[in-house]
């Protein structure tokens, strides 16, 4: 009768011990479970963004701001990782030594109340019936923790859309809030963005093909430069290369004498760029203004001011929440060119001294289209404008115009000049009817 009896008790005891431990691991994994999903679902909403809005995180220098946040978050899923692993570990050690001790109390028992033979063969038994009954219980108290962990992934799965509205970290990098709200209104008075293309080439390591050949020119500051040419000629690398996005195989760019990655921090929001289409973030229409700013930093004045010369601020003002506006998934509650107007916006926000846009009147409507040819004419003569342009029209009154074939500087001059050297610019200009 004694078996039986034995192996309850052992039962028993371990049951109580995981009973334990499923109150202490249970609350733990699910707590860890939520951090683990958090930053699972915000770390790659970042990513996302950083990718999409990298040129212009470049150039407004405020790359720092995100990368800070992706490691703070990536730490945070190691952590969420490690602490996983480990409770997984806890149970077996603990019921382990639980048995052990257990058993030891049981000897010092028996040892005191009965004669040795009988005190050695009860203590066998325990430790027998210990033996077979922990595997059991040890993934039965497995199982449990992991469903505890789950419920708290799910959790924050399902709560994913308010925790990046309501929970989002606060952006900043090594700058404090004070540094980076005097960086952004200092307005970069000194800045006089001179640039000069001196002997350029590049390769893009997939195609093996040079992209740029000897590219040489300059650009003084507060002209306007348009590069035009063929699909494949070389105008985003181009301004890629201006941008300080590549890294140039020969030859040098330079910005106000510096280096575009220099110009960017000595200048910061000196420089501005519009890309072709424009990457919005899930957020407000100040988030997306003001890219990767903290909202401490960020005066509502200048915001509106930017969405003023970027035309959208009437149809802003006409939205209940205003600069709350949310815009959406990759601005998925605006227009095409609603987009495009508040990435312009974006651009302007920090009255650069230099603007770059690629192809920024391409595949819009036509008021758009007119909309942003407007904003580009009241910006000639203040801002110096670098435009890579397939529409003629937006062009005809810049003050240079850089023709480009197959990664060469085939002509520069002033749009009547390049239509009389380059039949093809000439046929498309007639096309027309310029």
């Amino acid at each position: 009768m004694i078996d039986p009896w034995i192996t309850v008790g052992a039962a028993l005891f371990l049951i109580g011990i995981g009973l334990v431990l499923y109150k202490f691991l249970g609350n733990w994994s699910e707590q860890v479970g939520v951090i683990s999903a958090k930053t699972t679902v915000i770390g790659n909403t970042y990513v996302q963004n950083t990718i999409s809005t990298f040129r212009e995180l470049r150039v407004l220098d405020r790359t720092g701001l995100y990368v800070r946040d992706i490691h703070s978050l990536l730490s945070s899923g190691a952590r969420a990782q490690a602490d996983t692993a480990f409770i997984g570990q806890i149970p077996k050690f603990v019921f382990e030594s639980a048995l052990i001790v257990g058993a030891v109390a049981l000897a010092g028992v028996l040892f005191l109340t009965s004669d040795a033979t009988k005190a050695v063969s009860t203590l066998v038994l325990f430790l027998a019936a210990g033996g077979r009954v922990l595997p059991s219980i040890m993934r039965l108290q497995g199982s449990i923790v992991a469903i505890r962990a789950s419920a708290g992934s799910s959790v924050a799965t399902y709560a994913m859309a308010k925790l990046l509205r309501d929970a989002m970290p606060q952006q900043d990098d090594l700058r404090t809030n004070d540094q980076l709200r005097s960086e952004l209104y200092s307005r970069n008075r000194d800045f006089i963005p001179n640039v000069q293309f001196a002997g350029l080439d590049f390769s893009y390591a997939e195609s093996g093909q040079p992209a740029l050949r000897d590219i040489s020119f300059s650009i003084e500051s507060g002209t306007s430069l348009a590069l035009v040419g063929a699909t494949g000629a070389g105008k985003s690398t181009l301004a890629d290369a201006l941008l300080g996005v590549i890294d140039t195989e020969v030859g040098t760019v330079l910005i106000g004498g510096l280096p575009p990655r220099e110009a960017v921090i000595r200048w910061p929001g000196g420089i501005a760029y519009v890309p072709q289409h424009v990457a919005l973030i899930e957020g407000t229409v100040r988030d997306n203004v003001a890219l990767a700013l903290p909202r401490e930093t960020v005066d509502d004045d200048s915001v509106w001011n930017a969405l003023e010369k970027a035309h959208i601020a009437e149809f802003l003002r006409g939205q209940r929440e205003g600069l709350d506006t949310f815009v959406g998934e990759r601005g998925i509650r605006l227009s095409g060119g609603q987009r495009q107007r508040l990435g312009l916006a974006r651009a302007l926000f920090t009255q650069p001294q230099l603007l770059v846009l690629d192809e920024a009147t391409s595949s819009l409507d036509a008021q758009t289209e007119v909309l942003i040819s407007d904003v580009i004419h009241e910006l000639h003569g203040e801002t110096t404008l670098v435009v890579i342009a397939h529409r003629l029209a937006t062009i005809r009154d810049f003050d240079k115009v850089a023709y480009l074939a197959d990664g060469k500087l085939l002509c520069l001059g002033t749009f009547n000049e390049v239509r009389s050297q380059v039949p093809e610019f000439d046929n498309q200009a007639t096309l027309l009817g310029l």
